[in-house]
């Protein structure tokens, strides 16, 4: 594919893509596996820009339940959660046996994390796949892309509330809404500091807001923890958030929403361009299979099995995809 914008803000330009299964799915409509790409891939060929993708599938950017502990929490999104240390994956490692009957899907990995710590479990820490772009080890990128979301809405129990949006502030904390982030509050912030440096400049009126903002035990926080990371490193990042796909989860778009407002960064919202509304379109029940009997919502006929454009297994949807971001990202100033 040729770069068609070719005056663009982001040519010759290096993004890093961080995300789940949505911007790591490779179209389906090709054919040959080697010649499968991904919306982040073709988005950067658009724009002439190199796109390094971290996203891994099934990967949530929280570190935990919001009660600090593991439990109801489900397997793969609590091994492959980006806002982990490399410490904290050892754990899950290390007390896998005490860990796995806690959560609501045992069944995953009965026997232990042996199989997958070295591809799905250390890879996705942050320490991995956001830190060495950050501290020297590979190049700063230019625009740093944020898609996660989707397997941030917890809910331990069909008797839980969704926790989506719940706010990482002091008074919750207190409250018990919200665990403590113990891991990096323990020894005097010593874990904290490790990773954000001296924390003396903190106003002192401010330090204990501060502290529950990061705290990344709930979606808000943990992405709270991210893009100060990334502002720790580089105070002048560009940062852009990527929206939820799935209508069906209608609060985690008012928690991107809510965190694209707070850091003053653009939220792409690219299915209000792609045509995923929710109307009912008759006569469409075989439009995928040629056995059914139900219609399909607007947004099925895209995105077929309602979260990745890579379903449409033509590659209309994921080319579509990555041509909207693509507009949306070229004029972005850097």
């Amino acid at each position: 594919m040729e770069t068609i914008f070719e005056e663009n803000n982001l040519r010759g330009k290096t993004i890093l893509w961080l995300g789940t299964s949505i911007p790591e799915g490779h179209d389906l409509g090709e054919p040959d596996p080697e010649k499968r790409k991904t919306y982040p891939q073709i988005c950067g060929e658009l724009l002439g820009a190199t796109v390094i993708n971290q996203a891994l599938g099934a990967s949530m950017c929280r570190a935990n339940m919001r009660t600090g502990d593991f439990v109801g929490g489900n397997a793969n999104n609590i091994t492959r959660c980006l806002s982990q240390t490399l410490e904290e994956k050892e754990y899950l490692i290390e007390h896998w046996a005490e860990i796995n009957p806690l959560l609501k899907n045992p069944q995953i990995y009965p026997d232990g994390l042996e199989a997958v710590k070295d591809v799905k479990v250390r890879p996705a820490s942050f320490e991995r796949k956001l830190l060495p772009f950050l501290d020297g080890t590979f190049p700063m990128p230019d625009l740093f892309v944020i898609d996660h979301g989707h397997n941030d809405t917890q809910r331990p129990s069909p008797q839980h509330e969704l926790d989506i949006l719940l706010e990482p502030t002091v008074a919750n904390i207190r409250n018990g809404y919200l665990a403590e982030d113990t891991y990096m509050t323990k020894n005097g912030y010593a874990n904290l500091k490790r990773f954000f440096g001296d924390l003396s400049g903190i106003p002192e009126e401010k330090f204990a807001s501060f502290i529950a903002s990061v705290n990344r035990n709930c979606f808000i926080g943990a992405m709270n923890f991210i893009c100060t990371l990334i502002l720790h490193y580089n105070p002048r990042a560009r940062i852009v958030f990527l929206a939820n796909l799935d209508n069906n989860k209608k609060e985690l778009l008012v928690a991107q929403r809510k965190i694209a407002e707070s850091w003053c960064f653009p939220l792409l919202e690219p299915g209000k361009k792609l045509g995923l509304g929710e109307h009912i379109i008759p006569g469409t029940a075989k439009f995928w299979d040629e056995n059914g009997t139900t219609d399909l919502v607007q947004k099925n006929l895209y995105c077929k099995d309602n979260v990745h454009p890579h379903t449409d297994t033509t590659g209309r949807t994921i080319w579509l995809y990555g041509h909207i971001i693509a507009m949306e990202l070229k004029n972005m100033v850097l």
